[in-house]
């Protein structure tokens, strides 16, 4: 690997459309500025979604995730997304109050491509759609509500390279880290053992997830 791969950068646009071929017709016109049956019907299905944010402070990306449904359409251009409890960094939730723009990523277990929907989007504490958004009797404290300026299906050559759904080339237990480890070795926690973090974080998973 190059010591210093910044020494080949990218400067342009010219130079970056230069290496690639334009986009054919299909992929330019499958964009849609609303929810169309089909659509509706994946988000019917979502169960976990990425949602990308960008402020002058930075950018972010956060992962959403709930039973099937958990997604609400509320029109032919809109829909909903549950905050559920977190790490309470709430730094998505920043960055939309501060630039009202997300981008978002959905993706389904088995499915070789994905669903993405960009737009403005706004903070929500509407007591109806709350109360549609209820799980185990409890509510979200708000919803990200997203105005559809583009939504399309993107191709699952990613999906297909990394082989995401086949187990055999999940990595095993030992080839990851355990989250324990991790927060003790980088916060240098010395008042608990990594098992004892992890043991935490499990009884979090197990306890308050909603």
């Amino acid at each position: 690997m190059s010591d210093n791969p910044r020494k080949y950068q990218v400067r342009s646009e010219e130079e970056l459309e230069g290496l690639y071929s334009p986009p054919d017709e299909v992929t330019l016109d499958v964009t849609l500025n609303f929810l169309d049956g089909h659509f509706k019907q994946l988000l019917s299905q979502a169960r976990f979604v990425c949602v990308a944010t960008e402020s002058n402070d930075g950018v972010d990306v956060t992962p959403r995730g709930g039973d099937r449904g958990f997604v609400q359409v509320i029109d032919d251009r809109t829909i909903a997304i549950p905050d559920w409890p977190g790490n309470n960094k709430i730094s998505a939730l920043r960055n939309i109050v501060r630039t009202g723009r997300v981008g978002t990523l959905f993706l389904f277990p088995g499915v070789n491509y994905f669903l993405r929907i960009n737009g403005p989007a706004v903070l929500s504490r509407d007591p109806v759609l709350l109360e549609r958004m209820a799980t185990n009797g409890k509510l979200p404290k708000l919803a990200i509500v997203i105005t559809t300026e583009e939504a399309y299906f993107h191709c699952g050559k990613a999906v297909i390279r990394s082989g995401l759904w086949k187990a055999e080339s999940w990595p095993g237990k030992t080839d990851v880290p355990p989250s324990g480890k991790m927060l003790s070795d980088q916060l240098k926690i010395v008042s608990m053992t990594p098992e004892e973090i992890t043991a935490l974080e499990d009884k979090a998973y197990r306890n308050e997830l909603y």
